[in-house]
């Protein structure tokens, strides 16, 4: 595995929750998957359940359950990644 350095500021800043972050931790069954095809990144918080509400800003779709965040999907992630210097 090769460890890449990058930064989520413009992802961060679209997060509608206090302080413009997401605990992962906060979510045992947190999951992450990316397709470099489409270049979009899937981050399920818990088991999969299917939403009710979903919205989409600056090119990242909250979804919602009971008014829960329960997952976020990043499209053009690329676009969104800070590149090393």
């Amino acid at each position: 595995m090769i460890a890449r350095q990058f930064s989520l500021n413009p992802i961060e800043k679209a997060l509608p929750v206090p302080g413009n972050s997401v605990d992962l931790s906060a979510h045992d069954e947190a999951k992450l998957s990316y397709d470099p095809a489409t270049d979009i990144l899937c981050i399920a918080l818990g088991p999969p359940v299917p939403a009710d509400h979903a919205h989409k800003v600056n090119g990242v779709i909250h979804r919602y359950r009971d008014g829960k965040l329960i997952g976020l999907t990043i499209l053009s992630l690329s676009e969104h990644i800070a590149k090393p210097k």
